[in-house]
């Protein structure tokens, strides 16, 4: 996942929503949007539509990851865990659209 979002042009300085249940997908969402060196904003699914497009509205991700049954209309591109392809290799600086720094953000908390 962190590859197909890297492939996206995803990468340090940019928003990624993720619109995903507590589940296994969840954290894997997480640690994609890590380590392509972007940010998350957790969303919960279950917020009322309003809040969901409020967040959206203010935050605006470049991209979001959703459950792969979601028939939610975002204002940006979505994935889903399950369309990435597998690839086990580690994801290093060179596969970055730019590299980390440390004064990247991890997340964003509304």
């Amino acid at each position: 996942l962190a590859r197909t979002l890297i492939d996206s042009g995803v990468g340090s300085e940019d928003l990624v929503a993720v619109l995903l249940p507590r589940s296994v997908d969840l954290v894997v969402a997480l640690l994609a949007v890590v380590k392509s060196g972007a940010a998350y904003l957790p969303i919960d699914p279950s917020y009322p539509d309003e809040r969901i497009a409020y967040t959206l509205a203010d935050a605006s991700p470049v991209c979001a990851i959703v459950a792969p049954d979601s028939l939610r209309e975002l204002p940006c591109p979505s994935v889903s865990p399950r369309d990435a392809a597998a690839d086990s290799r580690p994801v290093t600086d060179a596969d970055r659209v730019r590299p980390l720094r440390s004064r990247d953000l991890a997340y964003v908390i509304y």
